[in-house]
């Protein structure tokens, strides 16, 4: 008798022990399902800074744009989940921030799902040549007009820009907001970022005649 009751003080005990382990896991598997992390290359310095700012200007009005709530601690909505947008200087050789990059994709939660980037021809390739596109998916710059040179975006866009910035959107906050766009319909399309493939076939489709 001595012995079944402390078989069931000990099992009372575990049980104990173990449900706020079991409550804390899935807690944090639930909100890693529920956000992603995007990373973005763009000049942050000298001549070309301005291109850089711009380009942030017009994808972080992509992620005002739906699914917002109040007291939300990201950094905005894309595809119905929260974003967090990190920068890197995409000006300078960046050899050392795509390693860490590459380092990071394999701590769920904090590493980049996803980099995008506006920067230089030779940066450019050393991001498609470095970046670790098995763990990590990248979106190359898409095309932001048709082949008749016509924008594809909505007029809303425009509007809402200069609304919010107090002036009309450049070049490179077109291609900011494009490529928002596309990683809104992307994770949309899926749930999530954690399907790298899916994500690099989406993006592939949508580097042309995409209505931004």
């Amino acid at each position: 008798m001595a012995n079944l009751m402390l078989k069931s003080i000990w099992k009372n005990s575990l049980a104990k022990l173990l449900l706020p382990i079991a409550l804390s896991f899935f807690s944090i598997n639930g909100a890693l399902a529920h956000s992603f992390n995007v990373t973005l290359i763009i000049p942050l310095s000298g001549t070309d800074k301005a291109q850089g700012d711009q380009f942030l200007e017009g994808f972080m009005l992509a992620t005002r744009e739906r699914d917002g709530h109040p007291d939300e601690e990201s950094d905005g909505h894309l595809g119905g989940l929260d974003v967090y947008v990190t920068t890197i200087d995409g000006s300078e050789n960046i050899s050392a921030q795509i390693e860490m990059i590459n380092a990071g994709a394999s701590n769920p939660g904090s590493g980049a799902n996803i980099v995008s980037y506006l920067t230089s021809e030779i940066n450019s390739a050393s991001i498609q040549n470095t970046l670790d596109q098995s763990n990590i998916a990248l979106l190359v710059p898409g095309e932001i007009s048709n082949a008749n040179g016509e924008l594809l975006g909505d007029d809303s866009f425009f509007v809402t820009f200069n609304e919010d910035y107090n002036a009309d959107p450049t070049a490179a906050a077109i291609r900011g907001y494009n490529a928002a766009r596309r990683i809104d319909q992307a994770i949309r399309a899926q749930g999530s970022a954690s399907d790298v493939a899916d994500l690099m076939d989406n993006f592939s489709q949508s580097a042309t005649d995409f209505n931004w």
